[in-house]
């Protein structure tokens, strides 16, 4: 008979759609749920990472010589006044992306750290890496045991509160290949994550918080979308680091 503290982590914390016929597996070694869906696969551990190790990671991806990131008010530092903040290990950005026709400014910062010649595009931008730095590596060697594949980048997102957001879209890029492998990690505020199938039959909410780890194998991206709306009442801050594999890019790239 399982214990309390048994149920409480080996049984998913969301819903899955009825008649999606999802094969469910707890993992205690990696202390998460992989989760089989059509044409994908999920690996998701609430608390892949511990509280300390997470306030950790935040202090660290934050750090600057300039301002308080727990009380600063991020919304004064849109555009290019967030150049004049002096951080330490990231090299944060607010960038404007080409959609619908003209270039906006992004609802979030970025940044793209990675190895030398990981090059990556998306609407209408093209990202040279930053080098890893000691954070992200401890990151990325974590994830790589548990995925069993190499990333040699990271996309990290700051969601300053919760009007920053995502629309629906797919990490489907030549560069990243046929079965793209895309790690994500979630510190700071908790989200709400959405998954949909690209013929709309299927969506799958799931909850993303300080120190969990979503990850998405298989087909997942040529046949899922996904996305992270807004959420008003959402006041603090949320960083989002996505490791992947950019591929050698073509001659004509």
């Amino acid at each position: 008979m399982e214990s309390l503290q048994q149920q409480k982590t080996s049984r998913l914390p969301f819903e899955l759609p009825v008649g999606l016929n999802a094969n469910v597996s707890w993992d205690p070694a990696d202390n998460g749920f992989w989760i089989d869906v059509p044409r994908g696969r999920l690996f998701y551990a609430p608390d892949f990472f511990g509280h300390h190790y997470s306030d950790r990671s935040l202090d660290y991806l934050l750090a600057n010589d300039t301002l308080d990131w727990r009380t600063a008010n991020w919304r004064d530092y849109e555009h290019e006044a967030l150049e004049s903040v002096r951080f330490r290990h990231i090299a944060w950005q607010h960038q404007q992306v080409f959609i619908y026709g003209q270039y906006r400014y992004q609802p979030r910062y970025t940044a793209w750290h990675g190895e030398a010649g990981a090059e990556y595009g998306y609407s209408g931008i093209r990202l040279k890496p930053r080098p890893w730095n000691a954070c992200l590596d401890s990151i990325r060697q974590r994830l790589q045991a548990v995925s069993g594949t190499r990333f040699n980048a990271v996309l990290l997102n700051w969601y300053r509160d919760g009007r920053d957001a995502m629309g629906w879209h797919a990490d489907n890029e030549p560069e990243l290949g046929p079965r793209p492998s895309i790690a994500s990690v979630s510190f700071g505020a908790e989200r709400d994550f959405h998954l949909r199938s690209n013929d709309k039959r299927w969506k799958i909410s799931l909850p993303l918080g300080h120190g969990s780890v979503l990850l998405m194998q298989g087909a997942m991206q040529h046949h899922w979308q996904h996305a992270l709306p807004k959420r008003l009442r959402v006041t603090e801050l949320r960083l989002n680091l996505t490791f992947r594999t950019v591929l050698e890019p073509g001659p004509d790239h």
